[in-house]
């Protein structure tokens, strides 16, 4: 899941950086509000790609003795800060230019070819961009409705890339269609209404992604299918009565923690302690007080042995079946 997020980011920040270029130069030829704000918006999709990608390095680092859980949350963070980056820069600026267009209804030169020319170029390399980063969430969501899938995605960095693409790729028929509007149909607003819903766009985009991260960041459980998974394996043992106290968190892209209290079947587990001692040997031997306190010390410390070994079973068929079960604790209830 990581390298796939990686190679969504890479591209979008290497065709976002060519981007901001382009549309500068054409908004410097043909003046457009609406072209601004596709170099605004290119400019900083570039910058928050660069966070994504920094977040992803740093969320693979291990765990250490002050983050036993590892940095996998640290996506997440900086996937948030990213979030603001849309909001800030991209919907707050666009929004603020695309008002003040509004009273300039001074004389504009026309756009000319190359200005189209340099929509059709970024619509077709947004396109590309939203494609990979299509793809890699087609794969990760194994089957599952795409709305659904979207709300609840882990790997949030692509996500991202899908919608600030998605976004893009929008946003480049709005500035098609106000700069057409003004220079050609004589819509002297169409230009700068064009800015504007750009900007309500990446609003938009902004506020969806903050909001799931910020999810993931106060500790999301998992999801429904995936709970229901660790809990059928935990009950296919036969010496499991029950599992109480039910704890799940997400703690970065495809990892996971689950917690819970597990009550034992003392049948089926003192039938295990007598495979493993002849207590009736052991009572025929029994001499002396000290004896028995023997015996009895004997028997609890197979008891709890074979507890340990039976929660050992479960907790590694739980890392070899469920994936990203990376922390699984489960305590005697």
């Amino acid at each position: 899941m990581a390298g796939g997020g990686k190679k969504a980011v890479l591209q979008a920040l290497g065709v976002n950086t060519f981007l901001t270029i382009v549309k500068g130069v054409a908004y410097g030829v043909s003046g457009s509000s609406a072209m601004l704000a596709e170099a605004i918006h290119s400019a900083a999709d570039t910058g928050n790609q660069a966070l994504l990608l920094l977040g992803i390095k740093t969320s693979a680092k291990g765990k250490t003795e002050q983050h036993p859980f590892g940095y996998g949350k640290d996506r997440f963070v900086w996937a948030l800060l990213s979030a603001a980056g849309i909001f800030f820069l991209g919907c707050g600026v666009t929004i603020t230019h695309g008002i003040h267009a509004l009273s300039d209804h001074g004389a504009k030169e026309p756009p000319g070819v190359m200005v189209y020319s340099i929509l059709g170029v970024a619509l077709i390399l947004d396109l590309f961009v939203l494609y990979g980063a299509g793809k890699e969430l087609n794969r990760q969501r194994k089957g599952r409705g795409w709305i659904s899938f979207l709300k609840n995605a882990e790997d949030t960095t692509t996500v991202a890339v899908f919608f600030e693409d998605g976004a893009a790729t929008l946003g480049i028929l709005l500035a098609f269609m106000g700069i057409y509007g003004t220079h050609s149909l004589g819509i002297v607003w169409a230009d700068a209404a064009a800015t504007i819903l750009i900007g309500v766009l990446l609003g938009a985009i902004a506020v969806f992604l903050g909001q799931q991260n910020r999810a993931y960041l106060i500790d999301r459980s998992i999801s429904h299918d995936v709970q229901q998974k660790i809990l059928s394996i935990i009950r296919s043992h036969n010496t499991v009565d029950g599992v109480f106290d039910i704890k799940s968190r997400i703690i970065g892209a495809g990892q996971l923690s689950f917690t819970a209290d597990v009550e034992f079947d003392g049948k089926d587990i003192s039938d295990k302690v007598q495979q493993r001692m002849d207590l009736e040997k052991e009572f025929e031997n029994l001499k002396s007080a000290e004896d028995l306190d023997r015996l009895l010390d004997n028997h609890a410390r197979v008891v709890v042995d074979e507890l340990g070994h039976e929660i050992d079973r479960i907790e590694k068929q739980l890392k070899e079946q469920v994936p990203g079960a990376s922390f699984i604790q489960l305590e005697v209830d």
